[in-house]
């Protein structure tokens, strides 16, 4: 009895852990998206702030690429910063005039910025004059008439989104993942080398889940986690999911092995006890009641004295 109520024990405490583990999943996702949307969320208001300035309104080369190359100075975090016509042609940028040339805007961040007049988040990809890993971000910059006149792009570079999630503190053995609206990695903690690879399908349909949640899923390293998860939006459509991944087996190891612990303990004790009541069951009953059925058939064979001299050396057994 003992036993079973200390396997029961385990067993409840280990429920118990599995909750807790899916709660702080949960609860460090909504962190971490909330993080990771104030970045995005910053720069939709430099872009704002941008798109309100004279040098961009008036339309005018030089004081444009003055300003995007003091942005860039004074944010890192951009790879590249640009003012694009419909066509894609650059009216300006962050560098020399020469690049504006050989270098037009990405139509789809152009396109989907005309369609939406709103801030646009857009996919991973690569910046064409940098090569380094980004992801788009662009701003319409309305004419006088209120109509689209060109498009502020920038480049967020994935390297240093990768480096502040690293700032975080973040639980031994946990996962960081962002991805854009495709599934495709933005920025993994603690391993950088999965940028730009695709996330494990279970978290890739996560995207389009209606609102935050938990998942056990295996991910690209093939360790099973329990994955808190958020999709966030952007101007009305899914554009990031951020999911924190907490090695479940890890968490649960030393209780599973408590548990196990018991189970041979109490497996021992049936064991002994079984041994035990087959030795009594041999000695006190069966013996005394196989010692009857030989007397019996005795008297029915008319052996008085055998059967009276079987019955007594069983009791002297």
């Amino acid at each position: 009895m003992y036993a079973g109520g200390e396997i029961y024990d385990g067993l409840r405490r280990r429920a118990a852990a599995e909750a807790e583990i899916r709660s702080r999943a949960s609860s460090l996702a909504g962190i971490a998206a909330l993080d990771v949307e104030r970045t995005f969320e910053a720069t939709r208001h430099a872009m704002t702030v941008m798109a309100n300035s004279q040098a961009i309104r008036n339309r005018d080369p030089e004081a444009c690429s003055a300003l995007l190359q003091s942005v860039k100075r004074d944010l890192p975090m951009y790879d590249f910063i640009s003012l694009d016509e419909l066509d894609g042609r650059i009216l300006c940028n962050d560098s020399s005039p020469a690049g504006r040339a050989t270098i037009r805007g990405d139509p789809w961040q152009i396109a989907n910025a005309i369609a939406s007049r709103d801030y646009v988040v857009g996919f991973h990809g690569h910046s064409k004059s940098t090569g380094n890993e980004v992801i788009r971000l662009s701003y319409p910059v309305l004419a006088s008439d209120g109509t689209v006149d060109t498009v502020l792009v920038a480049g967020l570079n994935l390297k240093w989104l990768s480096a502040s999630i690293a700032e975080w503190q973040l639980p031994a053995a946990s996962v960081v993942d962002v991805a854009d609206r495709n599934g495709t990695l933005l920025a993994r903690y603690p391993s950088l080398d999965a940028v730009g690879r695709k996330l494990p399908e279970g978290l890739r349909a996560a995207i389009d889940a209606p609102e935050a949640g938990v998942r056990l899923e295996t991910g690209l390293d093939g360790v099973s986690r329990v994955y808190g998860y958020v999709p966030v939006s952007f101007g009305g459509a899914r554009s990031i999911l951020v999911a924190v991944g907490l090695d479940n087996e890890l968490a649960l190891a030393e209780i599973d092995r408590s548990v196990w612990r018991l189970v041979l303990s109490a497996s021992v004790i049936l064991l002994w006890v079984a041994v035990a009541a087959w030795a009594y069951i041999h000695r006190f009953i069966r013996r005394p009641i196989e010692a009857l059925m030989h007397a019996a058939k005795r008297w029915e064979a008319g052996d008085l004295d055998g059967a009276r001299q079987e019955r007594a050396w069983h009791r002297r057994a």
